[in-house]
């Protein structure tokens, strides 16, 4: 089991690694990960109409087949939420 400084020592290890690799490659900068952000609220938003129309749809046809796809709004709510709590 790993102490305390060494639990430290990795995450330090761990962000210096990311901190290299992001300045190295040049992959993010600020408005382009506000930009990614608000691209994938978007998609977000509208896979959640997609899946509102589906259980829409399942309430006007109750066979088996959409039966599994009622569970989708819940999940892309949460994930709606969450995203919205991350602030960038």
């Amino acid at each position: 089991m790993e102490t305390t400084t060494e639990t430290k020592a990795s995450e330090e290890k761990y962000m210096e690694a990311m901190k290299t690799i992001t300045d190295d490659n040049n992959i993010v900068k600020d408005s382009s990960v506000n930009a990614d952000h608000h691209l994938i609220m978007e998609l977000l938003d509208d896979m959640f109409q997609m899946d509102s129309a589906t259980q829409y749809l399942y309430h006007l046809d109750t066979s088996p087949q959409y039966t599994q796809l009622v569970t989708r709004p819940m999940f892309l709510t949460r994930m709606k939420e969450k995203a919205q709590k991350r602030t960038i």
